[in-house]
């Protein structure tokens, strides 16, 4: 399901209430340059943190990819794994249409009308929960053309910046090779494990290759309450959002 709310992405979250598991949010910006940005591939582990957060956004965050969403609307919890939930949070006033997907994975998708209409997956595969390629390759295949599949993989693989890789994370990383998909991440960590003091890279950026090239891809330096560093996608210039003032949905 596709949760809506005013989100104007200039404040960091707040912490959790005591006792709450923190959030785990992934954010999606759209941000006017003047350039268009270079994609660049994957460029394997790295260990250091960006500066600040990135500066902000005009107009304001269009839109957020967040999993493990305690309250709100939301697609129900499948397979009885505990917070396997997927949602899109979109900002008051932006056009979009929820996409009626059909699958057996926790997803949620909506097509977004900026200057170029865009759809948004948000994908959370819980740990120890086997997905196959034809699972995945059922739910891509729903997705439009420019897309982009946000969320947590809980895979371990050097093509985005883990230091290691797991048997788990082969599955993803042919499943994009052989489609021709473009992982963005950039080779930072997006995860911090406080049992174990160590971060990894399981959070994934996956785009249709039309769109890639528009799209850098950044680790905030905050985990703002959470186990997870939020994700920052900016969008070129082509895909400014084009808000309705006249009404809010």
């Amino acid at each position: 399901m596709v949760k809506i709310c005013k989100d104007d992405g200039r404040s960091a979250p707040s912490a959790p209430p005591k006792g709450k598991k923190p959030r785990r949010i992934l954010r999606l910006s759209v941000l006017r340059e003047q350039q268009k940005p270079k994609y660049q591939p994957s460029a394997g582990p790295k260990t250091e943190k960006p500066q600040g957060p990135p500066p902000s956004p005009s107009p304001p965050y269009p839109f957020t990819s967040e999993v493990h969403v305690k309250e709100g609307v939301k697609q129900p919890k499948k397979g009885g794994f505990p917070g396997g939930e997927a949602a899109l949070l979109i900002r008051n006033g932006t056009r979009f249409s929820e996409i009626d997907l059909k699958t057996g994975l926790h997803a949620a998708a909506a097509t977004i009308s900026l200057e170029k209409t865009l759809t948004v997956c948000s994908l959370y595969l819980p740990p120890n929960s086997p997905v196959s390629k034809l699972s995945l390759a059922e739910l891509f295949e729903q997705l439009p053309k420019l897309f982009l599949v946000l969320g947590d993989f809980d895979a371990h693989s050097p093509a985005w910046g883990d230091s290691r890789r797991d048997g788990w994370g082969r599955m993803p990383e042919e499943f994009t090779a052989e489609n021709d998909f473009i992982i963005l991440n950039s080779g930072e960590q997006t995860v911090v494990h406080s049992t174990y003091h160590s971060t990894s890279a399981i959070d994934l950026a996956v785009a249709s290759p039309s769109i890639a090239a528009e799209c850098s891809w950044a680790a905030h330096s905050d985990l703002c309450g959470s186990d997870h560093f939020p994700i920052f996608l900016t969008l070129s210039s082509h895909f400014n959002c084009n808000v309705n003032t006249s009404f809010n949905f």
